[in-house]
This record gives structure tokens, sequence and C-alpha cells, in this order.
């Protein structure tokens, strides 16, 4: 049963990771088996393990990282928002010739026109760079940590298989996942602001 809740929550947990955010530690953690007493050896220093429990942590980003797929990024074409804000003034300025009744309507394609081309373009064009800026980012993370998670892993097969372990190699490649999963995370993503649209029955004003 601990095994199944343990596999359970980190499941929950990996879309989390892959998306490069930082989560706390699982609580409460379920023990698969009762841990055993301490014993303290004299005269003998104890060993020391081959990574801390932050490194075992930030190295497991750094596979579940490292077997993302590379993301594309293709920007908007803001020339067509900003041709249409050009019609919709051109379709204002027609109905106020055809029609003797057409400014209320007139005016509100006028404001709406206006809007996209001042507010819905302008967002439009943030949230481009912001997503630029994390496709960036994540490309750059995922090939940075690649060779780390190759070592992480054949570190566990290889502690699995009870073999030796080669730590300097293993800490090297916890302090360059460490660089780039802080790095990754440090991308700030911003909400680009955008006005509400003109509402139809406005007003001319």
């Amino acid at each position: 049963m601990a095994y199944t809740i343990e596999a359970a929550t980190l499941a929950r947990r990996t879309e989390l990771v892959i998306t490069g955010l930082d989560v706390d530690d699982l609580m409460p953690s379920y023990a698969v088996t009762a841990p055993r007493p301490h014993r303290a050896i004299p005269n003998e220093p104890l060993p020391q393990p081959a990574l801390d429990a932050t490194d075992h942590r930030t190295l497991s980003d750094a596979v579940l990282l490292s077997n993302g797929v590379p993301m594309a990024f293709e920007p908007t074409d803001s020339a067509q928002l900003r041709a249409a804000a050009v019609t919709l003034r051109d379709c204002a300025r027609r109905l106020r010739a055809a029609m003797s009744s057409g400014e209320r309507p007139a005016a509100m394609l006028e404001r709406f026109g206006i809007w996209v081309d001042e507010e819905f373009a302008l967002a439009v064009v943030a949230r481009d760079e912001a997503r630029s800026s994390w496709v960036s980012a994540y490309n750059a993370a995922r090939e940075e940590v690649a060779e780390p998670a190759r070592v992480y892993l054949s570190w566990l097969s290889a502690a699995a298989r009870g073999d030796d372990q080669e730590r300097p190699a293993l800490r090297d490649a916890g302090a360059r996942a460490r660089a780039a999963v802080r790095a990754y995370r440090g991308v700030h993503l911003t909400t680009p602001a955008c006005g509400e649209h003109p509402r139809l029955g406005g007003g001319a004003g």
C-alpha cells in the first residue's frame, strides 16, 4: 500500500516538475519498511552518502525535464490584427456615409477597432514575448540537464546492482543540474495587460 500511495503522489506531481515548478517534499511520506536503528561503530567514521536529499531531488527534476520534448515557438501574426483594426475603422467610415442614422453603430465599430489596435494586439505581442522567453529557457535547461540526468540514472542503476559509486562525477552532475534548474525556475512570465473590449450599445462617446 505504501508503494502505491507514493507512486500515485509522484504521478500527480510529475507534470508540475516537468513544467519547472518547485514542489515541496512529499507530506506525509509513507515508510515502506520500518527504519533500522542507528548503529554506532567505535573509532570508525560513518560512511557519507553519495548524495543528500537536495541533490536527489534536483537530479530527479533533471531526469523528468530531460525527458520532455523540444518546444518550438511561432509568433502570432500581429499584422493581421492591425489589418483587422483598419478594416473596422473603414467600415465605420462607410457606415456613417451610407446611413444618416449610422453614427451609433459606426462609433461602436470604431471603438472596437481602436481596442483591437491599442489593447488586444499589444497584449498578443506581450504574450508572445513571454512564451518565447519560456520556450528558450525550457529548451536550454532541457539540453543542460541531459548529461547530469544520464549520470544520475547510471548511478541509480549501479546502486541497485550494488556496484561502486563514482561520487565526484555524481556531485558534479548535481551541481550542473542545480544551476540549470535554478535558472529555469527563475524565468518570470508576466500576464499581458489588456483592457476590456467595448460593449455593444455603449454609446457614441
